[in-house]
């Protein structure tokens, strides 16, 4: 980044975001359900659809299947719009869903050493 310019997007998220949609249904804290889906995925969060979104700074809990597998995460909305979905940041996953979400990334940007040095810059 030279000085004087603002960060990109990818600079300031410090992880990459890749394409991939899925429907998934997440749950409030108060036990509301968000039926919807996500176009967007990182290491750090996602981006999120639904027709009623949660709102921001609401927990929300989710259980992506995939195969015969599962990611389950614990995030918080970070923003919520209408127009431009909610930004979910990933707080809690286990270890076994932390793997399937790296490879899931890494799959779908083809380069997985990018997303292992960004992962390790980050720790």
């Amino acid at each position: 980044m030279n000085q004087g310019t603002a960060p990109s997007d990818a600079e300031r998220r410090g992880y990459s975001r890749v394409h991939f949609q899925h429907e998934l249904v997440l749950t409030g804290a108060n036990g509301k359900t968000y039926p919807g889906a996500f176009n967007d995925i990182s290491l750090k969060g996602m981006l999120f659809w639904c027709e009623s979104l949660p709102a921001s700074g609401e927990t929300v809990l989710g259980i992506l299947p995939l195969g015969e597998d599962a990611l389950r995460i614990r995030g918080k909305v970070l923003w919520s719009h209408p127009q431009r979905g909610a930004a979910i940041r990933f707080e809690e996953m286990d270890v076994e869903s932390f793997s399937h979400l790296r490879r899931l990334v890494a799959f779908n940007l083809g380069d997985a050493d990018k997303i292992d040095q960004e992962l390790f810059s980050h720790l």
